[in-house]
């Protein structure tokens, strides 16, 4: 019962806080942009968080038991690029307009049928992909709980789209630094806990990661290679960050709206290099989460 408890409480407060902050909220100004007054290390935060998801959790201590310790390689490789063209280029371009979302651009620039083609594509995109988030959490969330998978799938979706709905940009914001905060605890609870009881540290996780490796015929992932069945490089990995951070800063909406809610670009470059020192933290966090939980159960 004191999981399920965790759990309802967790729940719970996700929507106190959306009422909580819902009563601001006077005008389609604040209640879509923050009135445009939101600090930007909240903004930063909540970047990187709706960047990161449950996936990227749950997916990178599963790639070390996969390939070891070399995926987060590719990661590392591509921030240099990834933060000089977001920094340089694509905040202070978007941040010369007023605009409420990254499609208004596209109205200006391009007519309003091209608009609301961006629209229903970045609407697509968000449908198929929340749901496969919140599908991955669901799952792990019905294993350890004994839920009904759908009525997990339900609680989530009730939820998050009730605190969303009354609270409006801020309340979105607010509860992702809080969540963002739940996350960063875990994962350190879990390092201390395998560090404690283990009575052993990284060079051991890592040492049993490589075994590990070894002992299930697994790989390291390759820096570079030619053959097109080998399902991931390091520079691949590289590449494919690069295009995807560069895009979601510059057109999608989950993103830009963020940037929007700030007061001007010197601030939404801010709430940027907070977002990706704080998603470098937690990647490389993750990284050691992975060889604490190899080392634990291998």
């Amino acid at each position: 019962w004191q999981d399920n408890a965790v759990i309802l409480v967790y729940l719970a407060g996700m929507v106190g806080l959306g009422l909580w902050l819902g009563r601001r909220e006077r005008s389609d100004e604040e209640y879509f942009l923050a009135g445009r007054k939101m600090p930007w290390f909240a903004v930063g935060v909540s970047v990187i968080a709706s960047i990161l998801s449950s996936i990227t959790y749950l997916s990178e201590p599963g790639e070390i038991w996969k390939s070891g310790a070399t995926h987060i390689a590719g990661k590392m490789l591509a921030i240099p690029v990834e933060m000089a063209l977001v920094f340089f280029v694509c905040i202070p371009f978007m941040m010369r307009f007023r605009f409420t979302s990254a499609y208004d651009y596209l109205g200006l620039r391009f007519g309003d049928a091209t608009r609301r083609t961006g629209v229903g594509l970045f609407i697509l995109l968000v449908v198929l992909w929340m749901g496969f988030v919140v599908l991955a959490s669901a799952r792990v969330l019905s294993e350890l709980s004994g839920w009904p998978l759908l009525t997990i799938i339900a609680a989530i979706g009730l939820v998050a789209t009730s605190y969303t709905m009354i609270g409006g940009l801020r309340a979105v914001i607010w509860t992702d630094v809080v969540q963002v905060a739940l996350l960063i605890a875990g994962g350190l609870f879990t390092i201390g806990y395998v560090a404690f009881t283990t009575g052993t540290w990284i060079p051991e996780w890592y040492e049993a990661s490589t075994e590990q490796l070894r002992q299930h015929n697994h790989e390291a992932m390759p820096f570079f290679s030619f053959d097109p069945t080998t399902r991931v490089t390091v520079l691949t990995v590289a590449v494919h960050m690069c295009i995807w951070h560069v895009c979601t800063h510059l057109s999608n909406q989950m993103t830009v709206q963020r940037y929007f809610s700030t007061q001007d670009a010197r601030a939404a470059r801010r709430s940027f290099v907070t977002g990706s020192l704080v998603g470098v933290g937690i990647n490389l966090m993750l990284v050691v989460v992975g060889l604490s939980l190899v080392y634990f159960y291998f």
